[in-house]
């Protein structure tokens, strides 16, 4: 099974945070996850990547046209 949690931006609050942890409690049961945040600067964005390390990614941070 693989999981993808969709976030558009990584703000301060509670929703966030929930998305964060839940893609580390997936990976940690042995599922494939993986969270996809729509724009970087968010203030949770140091967060994600030191809880998730390359398992969050941020569309805004590609050079795909």
């Amino acid at each position: 099974m693989k999981v993808l949690i969709l976030q558009d931006y990584l703000r301060g609050g509670g929703t966030e945070r929930q998305s964060i942890e839940l893609t580390r409690a997936l990976h940690l049961q042995g599922i494939q996850s993986q969270l996809v945040v729509g724009r970087s600067g968010g203030p949770l964005d140091q967060l994600a990547k030191a809880t998730l390390g390359d398992r969050v990614f941020h569309c805004s941070a590609t050079h795909i046209t």
